[in-house]
C-alpha cells in the first residue's frame, strides 16, 4: 500500500484499485472475500487464488451502504443494503436478483434510515437475513412470500431504564447507530445476536429477534465507529473516537460473564476491526486485528486474565486511566492513507482498504510472538504506564510545557523556508510532539512535507506508535549515546529535536552528546533543545526537586498511585543544569543560541543554529 510496511508475516499478494460511490465495503465470512467496485462484487477465495466478478447492477444506481455473502453449496449468495434503506441480494455468480421486502409501513422505523448492516442468518441457507437501519429499527426478513418480516423491532422502544448504558443516553433523537454486525453462529440457547453500536459511544448486544438485551459495554469518549464479532459468537469489538478497540466477553465464553478489555495502540480512530479466523491452541485466548484512520493496523492478543472481574452491562469509566488496556503484538504502518476496512479468511488471507485502494496479503509465517509481561525499559516504562495514560495527561495538559514547545517550534519551522526538511527526532517515543508540531502547521495551511525522518528510542514499543510521516522514515531502537557512538548515522539533518532527554545525563555527558549532535546538522541546521532546568543555580538539587514535587502535586487529572510514579521517575532520573550552562555547550557547539520559550520554572526550549 501507499507509504507504508506489510504485516509481520504477511507478503503483498496483489493491489486494485476500488471505484466505489461512497463507503468502501469489504467483508471476510472464512471462506471467501468479497468487496464492491464498479457495480460488482468482487469475490476472491480463501486462499486469495481465485476471484469472480458478480454483477450487481443497483450499484451503478443507489449508494451501497453494507453487504455480506456466504457459501451456499459452494453458490455465493450476495446481500447488499442502500442508504434509501432497500436491500437486494443476488445468487450465484450470475444468478438473478432479488430485492427484499421493506418492514411494515406501520412500523416505528424511519423511512428515511438507510442500512447500517446486513447479514445472512447463521445456518439459514440464505433464506434468512437481518437488516439493521441507521434510527435504531431491527428487522428479520425473509426470502418467501410467506415471512417477507419474521420479526421487526426498534432498539428505540426495547430500552431497559434500569440499563446503565441507557441512563447515559446525550439525546435519543440525535443518537442512531453507526455500525452493527450479527454472531456469525447462534448462541448455545439458539438465539441469534446482533451488536449495535452507537453515535454515543454505546454498544449494545441484543436477540435479534425480541431486542432483549444480552451484553454492552461503552467508550471512554465519543462515538463508536465500527463492530465485529469473532467467528464463535463470544467476543465482540468495537472500535471508538476514543482511538480504543473494546472488547467485550460476553455471557457463557472463556470469563462467564460479560467483561471488557481495551486494546489501545492507534493514534486516530480504528476505522474496522477483525477477529482471526484461524483456531487458536488456547481457547482462553483471542486475536484480533484493527485498522484505522491512521493508516496503522495493530494486532491484538487477549487471554483469559486480560478481563477484569464482572459481570453483565459495563459502563463507561470516568477516567481514560481506569482503562485496562492491552498493547498490541505489533502495530504496523501499511499505509499512508487513512484505512477503511480489514478483512480475514481462514485460508491466510487478509485485506486492507484505503478509500480507493485495497491490498490482499498472504500469510508466509506465523506473526512474531510478543512475550507478555516483559519489563520495558525505566523511559519505556512511564510512557507506557497504563498504556500512555500518565504521559499522555502530563503532555495534553501542557503540566511540562509541551504545547507551548509545540507552538514554539511550529512557528519556526514554518519560518525555515526549507522545503524538504530532514529530521532527526530523539528520544521520540511515539513522536507525540513532533506529530502535532506537523498536524499545527497543516492545520494552518503550511503543510510540511518532510523528506526524511529518523526517529531514535530505546523503546520498541513506543516506536511501533510513531505516527510521524515523511516520503521515507528510519526508526532506531537504541539508546541515545548507543546510537551517537556507533557513527551509523551521516546525515545532514535540516533539524534535530532533543526535548525532555539530556536532563538524564551529567554535565559531561550532556556537552559531548550536544557536541555529536551538533556534527550531524546540515548547513543552517537548527536543534531544538527543551529541557528541565535550574531556575534558581546554587540552590541544589534536594531543594529544586522539592519546589518540583510542589508543583507536581497541582497536576491535573493524575491517581495518587500515577503522581507517586510521575515523582519517583524525576527523583531517580532527572539531573538538570542551569539554563546559562545549556547556552554555554550550545556555543561551544558552534551553534548560536535563540531562546524560543521559557517558563522562568523548570522549562525551557532553545534554538541552536550551525553556524557558516
Amino acid at each position: 500500500m501507499s507509504g507504508g510496511n506489510s504485516p509481520p508475516g504477511y507478503e503483498i499478494l496483489a493491489t486494485e484499485t476500488i471505484h466505489a460511490q461512497s463507503k468502501t465495503l469489504l467483508v471476510g465470512t472464512g471462506n471467501v472475500l468479497a468487496h464492491v467496485s464498479d457495480g460488482h462484487v468482487i469475490l476472491t477465495s480463501a486462499d486469495g487464488t481465485k476471484t469472480a466478478k458478480v454483477s450487481f447492477p443497483s450499484l451503478t444506481k443507489k449508494t451501497a451502504t453494507c453487504l455480506d455473502v456466504e457459501l451456499v453449496n459452494e453458490r455465493p449468495e450476495i446481500v447488499v443494503g442502500f442508504a434509501d434503506g432497500s436491500v437486494e441480494a443476488v445468487s450465484g455468480t450470475r444468478g438473478s436478483s432479488f430485492t427484499f421486502p421493506r418492514p411494515p409501513e406501520g412500523s416505528p422505523r424511519k423511512r428515511t434510515a438507510g442500512c447500517v448492516a446486513v447479514a445472512w442468518v447463521p445456518g439459514g441457507g440464505a433464506q434468512e437475513l437481518v437488516v439493521v437501519y441507521g434510527d435504531g429499527a431491527v428487522a428479520r426478513l425473509g426470502r418467501t412470500p410467506d415471512d417477507d418480516c419474521i420479526s421487526f423491532w426498534d432498539a428505540r422502544l426495547t430500552m431497559d431504564p434500569m440499563d446503565p448504558l441507557d441512563a447515559m443516553r446525550t439525546s435519543g433523537a440525535d443518537e442512531s447507530v453507526v455500525a452493527a454486525a450479527l454472531s456469525p453462529c447462534l448462541s448455545a440457547d439458539g438465539r441469534c445476536q446482533v451488536a449495535l453500536a452507537s453515535s454515543a459511544g454505546r454498544l449494545r448486544v441484543v436477540d435479534a429477534g425480541d431486542g432483549a438485551t444480552i451484553g454492552g459495554c461503552s467508550t471512554f469518549f465519543g462515538g463508536c465507529t465500527c463492530v465485529a464479532f469473532s467467528r464463535d459468537g463470544m467476543y465482540v469489538a468495537v472500535g471508538g473516537e476514543d482511538d480504543v478497540v473494546t472488547l467485550l466477553a460476553l455471557s457463557g465464553s472463556a470469563k462467564g460473564a460479560a467483561t471488557v478489555v481495551h486494546c489501545q495502540g492507534h493514534t486516530s480512530w480504528p476505522a474496522a476491526v477483525a477477529f482471526e479466523n484461524t483456531s487458536s491452541p488456547d481457547p482462553s485466548c483471542v486475536r484480533l486485528w484493527s485498522a484505522g484512520l491512521d493508516g496503522k493496523v495493530c494486532a491484538f492478543e487477549v487471554q483469559a486474565d486480560d478481563f477484569p472481574p464482572g459481570a453483565g452491562i459495563v459502563a463507561r469509566c470516568e477516567r481514560k486511566s481506569d482503562l485496562c488496556p492491552v498493547a498490541p503484538e505489533f502495530c504496523v504502518q501499511v499505509s499512508s492513507e487513512p484505512l477503511r476496512a480489514i478483512a480475514m479468511t481462514k485460508g491466510g488471507l487478509l485485506a486492507i482498504a484505503t478509500r480507493r485502494k485495497i491490498t490482499r496479503f498472504s500469510a508466509v509465517a506465523p506473526p512474531p510472538v510478543v512475550a507478555r509481561g516483559a519489563p520495558l525499559p525505566v523511559e519505556s516504562a512511564l510512557l507506557f504506564q497504563k498504556q500512555w495514560g500518565v504521559y499522555r495527561k502530563v503532555l495534553q495538559n501542557n503540566e511540562l510545557c509541551h504545547m507551548d514547545a509545540i507552538d514554539s517550534i511550529a512557528r519556526d519551522f514554518a519560518a525555515s523556508g526549507v522545503a524538504a526538511p530532514r529530521v532527526l527526532d530523539i528520544g521520540c517515543g511515539d513522536g507525540a510532539v513532533f506529530s502535532a508540531v506537523l498536524a499545527k502547521l497543516e492545520k494552518e495551511g503550511k503543510r510540511v512535507n518532510m523528506a526524511h525522518y529518523t526517529g531514535v528510542d530505546a523503546s520498541r514499543a513506543a516506536l511501533d506508535l510513531n505516527n510521524v510521516r515523511a516520503s521515507t522514515k528510519d526508526l532506531v531502537e537504541m539508546e541515545l549515546e548507543d546510537y551517537l557512538e556507533t557513527g551509523r548515522d551521516h546525515s545532514a539533518y535540516d533539524a534535530i529535536l532533543a526535548n525532555l532527554i539530556l536532563h538524564h545525563f551529567d554535565e559531561t555527558g550532556k556537552r559531548r552528546i550536544v557536541r555529536q549532535i551538533a556534527g550531524l546538522l546540515a548547513e543552517n541546521g537548527v536543534l531544538y533543545y527543551g529541557d528541565v532546568y535550574e531556575t534558581n543555580p546554587g540552590e541544589g538539587r534536594p531543594a529544586l526537586l522539592q519546589r518540583w514535587k510542589s508543583r507536581m502535586n497541582t497536576y491535573k487529572d493524575l491517581t495518587a498511585e500515577e503522581l507517586e510514579s510521575v515523582w519517583q521517575h524525576v527523583a531517580e532520573k532527572d539531573f538538570p543544569s542551569s539554563s546559562a550552562f545549556m547556552i554555554e555547550i550550545l556555543n561551544e557547539a558552534g551553534l548560536d543560541v535563540n531562546v524560543l520559550h521559557d517558563d522562568n520554572f523548570y522549562y525551557v526550549l532553545l534554538k541552536g543554529t550551525k553556524r557558516q
